[in-house]
């Protein structure tokens, strides 16, 4: 197949996925109806998708019924206490270990799931979090394997953070700006110490950052994190170029791009640009979650922001420029490190002159 109908069948499929059996049909004859080629080709895809859709969800129905049935079970030293959380690939249950009577946060990878693909990010994931010794990302306690009965599943217990979510905090405490922007400064903290033991996030998003009862914000879910450069190459998990990982409304303009190669610490420093904007404002920089994936990719790729200032007087000045300058398009013209980011927050809290420029005209341009 040549590239242009590839990328034909491609637009046409996305337009197609969400629609109900019918309406996709007749999208498919509307689109296609000079091109029989092209109609097989989407009508593949659909029966492809759909199939695939199907087992997900017996799977998610009987992981379900697995994630209940587990409750009063031993893991290891620990007895399952509830079920916390569920995904496609696994699960987190609150555990209280026997001996020491600490509760934790216990990752069980369903046995249903554990392809080798998924074994390797499951096990990259405690690699990763064996890296982090931080008061601001969720530890790592112990990792093994148990047989409940359905195959050896592996597992892993971390400190559970009991908190709410970084926007609902800070709704739920009605936190002042200063207030929001402490926070931010010490999600960088965290964020800063990952980046230096060679960790890349690559899913930093307000649901990922739990701040716990005492006011201390924590990063969680390392699962689709990567190493960087002068990380153990030979732990990486690679990703396919074309591939996305993460979530959209907080990648940046080269991670939305699907090439695992361009993603680097500036990366995520665009995803805590976001979350800031987001924490500021009650509202995303660029609202992707209705688009297509297509659509969404382009408009995170070149459409800016509106202004902080324009949203509120409060922002105008220092802190517009500070996060503007983290979601700079091009990474070159991004803040170099997470600790560059917080110290220039840190200045405008000390009323001190900030590193980042106001960008000009050519500066917006050259990306």
């Amino acid at each position: 197949m040549n590239p242009a109908k590839f990328e034909q069948a491609r637009r046409v499929f996305e337009a197609a996925s969400s629609l109900s059996e019918v309406e996709s049909r007749e999208l498919v004859m509307k689109q296609c109806a000079a091109d029989a080629e092209l109609s097989e080709i989407v009508v593949d895809l659909l029966k492809q998708a759909r199939r695939q859709l199907a087992e997900q969800v017996e799977r998610a129905k009987r992981s379900n019924e697995r994630g209940s049935s587990i409750i009063g079970a031993r893991v290891g030293p620990y007895v399952v206490q509830s079920l916390i959380g569920q995904g496609g690939m696994g699960a987190v249950y609150e555990a209280l270990h026997e001996r020491t009577r600490q509760t934790v946060a216990l990752k069980l990878l369903l046995a249903a799931v554990a392809t080798p693909e998924r074994l390797r990010r499951f096990e990259f994931e405690q690699q990763v979090l064996a890296r982090l010794e931080h008061p601001g990302i969720a530890r790592i306690l112990h990792a093994d394997t148990a047989d409940l009965g359905g195959g050896v599943q592996p597992y892993f217990a971390m400190e559970l953070v009991r908190g709410e979510s970084l926007i609902d905090y800070s709704r739920s405490h009605n936190l002042t700006i200063l207030q929001r922007l402490n926070l931010i400064v010490r999600v960088a903290d965290a964020l800063h110490y990952a980046h230096q033991r060679g960790v890349i996030h690559r899913d930093l998003k307000p649901s990922n950052i739990v701040v716990n009862e005492c006011g201390e914000p924590k990063i969680l879910d390392f699962g689709i994190a990567r190493l960087s450069a002068d990380g153990a190459r030979s732990a990486i998990v690679s990703t396919q170029i074309g591939q996305l990982v993460g979530t959209l409304p907080y990648m940046s303009p080269e991670q939305a791009s699907g090439d695992a190669d361009l993603v680097d610490v500036r990366s995520d420093i665009y995803s805590l640009g976001v979350v800031a904007y987001e924490l500021l404002s009650d509202r995303l920089p660029l609202d992707v979650r209705r688009l297509w994936i297509a659509d969404a990719v382009q408009k995170i790729r070149e459409e800016e922001p509106p202004r902080l200032g324009g949203i509120s007087r409060a922002f105008r000045g220092d802190i517009d420029t500070i996060v503007r300058k983290a979601l700079a398009k091009n990474k070159e013209h991004r803040y170099a490190s997470a600790n560059e980011f917080a110290a220039d927050i840190r200045r405008h809290l000390n009323h001190e002159p900030i590193t980042a420029r106001r960008p000009t005209l050519g500066y917006q341009g050259d990306r």
